[in-house]
């Protein structure tokens, strides 16, 4: 199951029930959402300071690669610091994208995971691990398809606001545009729906003022007028 597929009949027919069953899982998905404006959501300047952030091994990494491993690295420690019990054992499964593309990328970002992970851990964990979903059971798949088929809604949904230069306002619910595609439509009603798996989406904009950063809650399900 990817976004980029879904076109396929197979993968269609079975997107509603595929969706259905993630709500029964006891679980956090949590989507950041980062305007392209920010070159940089670490340093204002968009060019990444290797020695402040960690990354001095990363020296055959294009600053882009960097910026989104620093993204992807620290609200996966993040959020793992915030939910994390003493003892409990963590494992990180990533994709098989830029940042993770060879085994030798896979060790740079492992080491900053694990680095930034300490920063942020107020409490000791058990084991912690990190694999990409190539090296993981074929059921592993349906679960890093969950970010994917998200992450593609998510993009196409606000793209399709940008295009209305619609804004965003915590008092009045913003209706969706109305060209939106089939998977788009499907998955955003299922991130509205109630279920015991936890579904949160941020948004990262430019702030108001020079130099800073303005993040929002976004709530899918909020009854429009």
């Amino acid at each position: 199951m990817a976004y980029s597929s879904l076109n396929d009949a197979f993968r269609r027919d079975a997107l509603h029930e595929f969706l259905t069953a993630l709500l029964l899982q006891k679980g956090m998905v949590i989507t950041i959402v980062v305007n392209k404006q920010l070159r940089s959501i670490f340093q204002s300047s968009g060019q990444i300071d290797a020695g402040v952030w960690g990354v001095e091994h990363c020296g055959d990494w294009r600053p882009p690669e960097i910026e989104k491993m620093l993204r992807v690295v620290h609200a996966a420690a993040f959020f793992i610091a915030g939910v994390a019990s003493a003892g409990q054992d963590v494992q990180w499964i990533t994709d098989h994208d830029a940042i993770a593309a060879n085994e030798a990328r896979f060790q740079d970002m492992a080491a900053v995971f694990k680095a930034v992970l300490d920063q942020y851990l107020t409490v000791k964990l058990g084991s912690v691990r990190c694999s990409t979903s190539l090296e993981s059971p074929l059921e592993v798949e349906d679960f890093v398809a969950i970010p994917d088929l998200i992450g593609g809604a998510m993009v196409d949904l606000f793209t399709a606001h940008r295009r209305r230069t619609d804004v965003f306002s915590e008092e009045m619910p913003t209706p969706r545009p109305e060209d939106l595609s089939w998977k788009t439509r499907t998955i955003i009603d299922w991130l509205a729906r109630r279920g015991a798996l936890r579904r949160l989406i941020y948004k990262f904009e430019p702030g108001p003022e020079a130099e800073t950063l303005e993040i929002a809650d976004m709530n899918l399900a909020m009854p429009l007028p």
